[in-house]
């Protein structure tokens, strides 16, 4: 499940997933996120998630699906500096984050590590 709000970086992200191999669900902010995985939960492998989006940003949807009994894999994707990883990551505890702007072949390799983890 790919939850980001810019149409660009989610074009990318879903067509570099779905060239290998992985089948992708699209949500366009926090909110559709979460009604997605309540749908498909049983199918989500991974949520990558945009740390900042409208109605509802990538921290609070690990949240609230962790209120609901949901605790899926996570990778975040942020434009933040590194210092406001860092405190995202003081908040969020040991999360995995690429930041942005990154290339394919990174965000593959590390999809592939928060899946095999």
């Amino acid at each position: 499940l790919v939850a980001e709000d810019d149409a660009c970086v989610s074009l990318l992200v879903v067509r570099a997933l779905e060239a290998r191999g992985y089948q992708v669900l699209l949500a366009h902010n926090g909110r559709e996120a979460l009604d997605l995985y309540e749908r498909h939960a049983d199918r989500i492998s991974l949520l990558i998630t945009d740390v900042i989006m409208p109605s509802m940003g990538g921290e609070k949807l690990v949240t609230e699906l962790g209120t609901r009994g949901h605790h899926p894999r996570v990778l975040f994707m942020s434009g933040y500096t590194d210092e406001q990883l860092q405190q995202l990551r003081d908040r969020a505890g040991d999360v995995d984050i690429i930041q942005k702007p990154f290339d394919v072949g990174d965000l593959l390799r590390r999809v592939r590590s928060a899946i095999d983890r």
